[in-house]
């Protein structure tokens, strides 16, 4: 694809590892070409896979909210649901579009400049 790719985050290794590959090998090989052709940076990033390997990391991580007369709290923060919500609307609206960030950005209803930010914070986490 011409790009240089320097490595994976750790998160993104587990991705890749966990998932169940339905697929076979041939859904590793383009979900390694989506990456890479999606990658902002020299790094491959979770939100660079398809959205499936993220719906599966989300399912087999959903949070333990606290029953009635349990001390425990929910496992992860609202703010975090919310942040996972939003991550996985602007994957999907780059998938539709072929990772094109004008059109998505306009399936969104948010300018370009806000894909691009949103996608900065994304990539540093």
């Amino acid at each position: 694809m011409g790009r240089t790719i320097h490595g994976l985050a750790e998160t993104t290794l587990h991705l890749l590892m966990s998932y169940d590959y339905p697929g076979n090998v041939r859904e590793l090989q383009h979900a390694i070409e989506r990456g890479v052709a999606l990658c902002t940076g020299n790094c491959l990033m979770p939100q660079d896979l398809p959205p499936c390997f993220l719906a599966h990391a989300t399912e087999n991580a959903a949070p333990r909210f606290a029953h009635e007369g349990d001390a425990s709290a929910p496992t992860r923060p609202l703010s975090h649901s919310v942040e996972d919500y939003g991550r996985q609307m602007i994957l999907d609206a780059l998938a539709k579009t072929g990772g094109h960030k004008g059109e998505a950005a306009r399936l969104l209803h948010i300018s370009r400049k806000t894909l691009w930010q949103k996608l900065k914070q994304m990539e540093n986490g």
